[in-house]
Order: structure tokens, then C-alpha cells, then sequence
């Protein structure tokens, strides 16, 4: 039996294979774009985790800290764990 026939039998008009192929390939094109921006997400997450401490003092974005003060409280911390779990009277 040629293809026709059995698209005819499964009740699929001319095309429509072609058209389903094309549909798949897009999509599986799509999924394999979205895991590659997954994967580097993932890479730089990771590449961040190794960031010195001042960096992600100074990137959090904190009012007036700067690049200076953030210096200093990592000098001071020594690591993001210290500076959760100071007490509050040294966090005023």
C-alpha cells in the first residue's frame, strides 16, 4: 500500500502528513532552542555561585551600598551565611 492510500484509509486528506511533518520539525526546533537558553541559564547560574562575596553585596542592589561598603561587610561577614543569620543588632 502506498502512502496515499493509507492516509486515505486513516481518513487524512492530501498533505496533511507533510503538514503534521512540518508542525513536528518547528516544534522540536522550538524545544531545542528553549533547552539551549535553559542549559546557559543553568551555566550562569552556576558561574555566579563563585562570584566574590562583594560582588553579590554590591549587586543586590542594596541603598547606599556601594562598591566601598560592600567591601567592607564582606570583609566583615566573610560569607552570605553570616550576614542571614547576624542578629538584627548588627544588621542596624
Amino acid at each position: 500500500m502506498g502512502d496515499v492510500t493509507v492516509n486515505q484509509l486513516n481518513g487524512a486528506r492530501p498533505g496533511e502528513e507533510r503538514r503534521r511533518h512540518l508542525l513536528l520539525t518547528e516544534e522540536n526546533s522550538w524545544l531545542e532552542r528553549m533547552a539551549k537558553i535553559a542549559q546557559n541559564i543553568l551555566q550562569e547560574i552556576e558561574g555566579s555561585k563563585r562570584l566574590p562575596l562583594e560582588r553579590v553585596i554590591f549587586g543586590l542592589g542594596i541603598r547606599f551600598v556601594g562598591e566601598r561598603t560592600a567591601e567592607f561587610l564582606a570583609e566583615h561577614f566573610g560569607s552570605m551565611d553570616a550576614i542571614v543569620n547576624a542578629s538584627w543588632s548588627i544588621r542596624k
